[in-house]
């Protein structure tokens, strides 16, 4: 079927896929009627836009010098102090030659492992392994063993 306002064959439907005309049923298009092409405009592809780095480029540095990066932290741990106090302290009361020494090696594990606390540690073990010992001496002297 022939659109009667521009010409434009049509295939079905009640009006105009061109112009939007309702359809009447001839069966040869008008003799004035000029076949309407319609120019659509041409496809443009998206503007490109660049993705944003998911990581933060370290700043460039003059020529002849090496980059900084920080130094990572180290894990600080003060577990052999901690264990070379605890040991220290219960030696100068019970078994001193026992926790009074392992207290001290405790404490040299700690110092060369640079704990903070190492030297609280070691100071703790030598008076409980000292200490321990004279209070031993001095309580076992007062009951005559």
């Amino acid at each position: 079927m022939f659109c009667s306002k521009c010409g434009t064959k049509n295939e079905s439907g009640a009006f105009c896929v061109s112009c939007g005309a309702s359809l009447v049923q001839n069966s040869a298009p008008p003799a004035n009627a000029q076949p309407t092409y319609v120019q659509q405009p041409p496809m443009t592809p998206p503007a490109y836009q660049p993705q944003q780095p998911a990581y933060q480029m370290p700043p460039q540095q003059p020529m002849g010098q090496a980059p900084y990066y920080p130094a990572p932290q180290a894990n600080v741990s003060n577990t052999m102090s901690t264990l070379a106090i605890i040991f220290g302290a219960i030696g100068l009361l019970f078994i001193p030659l026992l926790f009074g020494t392992a207290g001290l090696v405790f404490g040299i594990i700690a110092k060369t492992k640079n704990e903070p606390r190492a030297n609280v540690g070691l100071t703790i073990s030598i008076i409980g392994l000292v200490g321990g010992v004279i209070f031993g001496a001095i309580v076992g002297a007062s009951f005559g063993i």
